[in-house]
């Protein structure tokens, strides 16, 4: 579902109409599959922070006020797809979210999602693993 036709229009004041979805993952992937892909797209961008990742995939990054309890959302207008991160995050929560938004739309194109706390806190699910797999890769090339 989508709110509004502008980001501009799109706010977390009206949320509630975007979609929550806390869905099971549609096919049951191995982690280590995840772990791989994850690997495989930072390696073919050459990017080397999520916000860089997200940007050659299409992903536009805004960042806006919002409750604690909200690290962003992921909304498509028209063709643009964004995601929208909460600005009071601290720099790492940012990069987490962001990779999680990379992950979501690597996975779930299109579909509008908000981002709770606790959604991204879990450990286990595939944009979990994915995301925190990219966290990794981007560790790894910077030491």
């Amino acid at each position: 579902m989508i709110v509004s036709r502008r980001l501009a229009d799109v706010s977390i004041n009206n949320y509630s109409s975007l979609q929550f979805l806390n869905r099971q993952a549609k096919l049951k992937i191995e982690h280590r599959h995840i772990q791989d892909q994850a690997y495989a797209l930072t390696q073919q961008f050459h990017s080397s922070t999520p916000s860089e990742l997200a940007g050659h995939l299409g992903l536009k990054v805004d960042f806006q006020p919002m409750p604690d309890t909200i690290y962003g959302y992921y909304v498509s207008l028209y063709d643009t797809h964004y995601a929208v991160i909460n600005s009071s995050l601290s720099d790492e929560l940012k990069d987490s979210t962001i990779a999680y938004s990379v992950a979501h739309h690597f996975y779930d194109k299109g579909e509008d999602e908000v981002f709770l706390k606790t959604n991204i806190d879990r450990r286990y699910g595939m944009k979990a693993v994915f995301s925190s797999s990219i966290l990794k890769c981007f560790m790894q090339m910077r030491y």
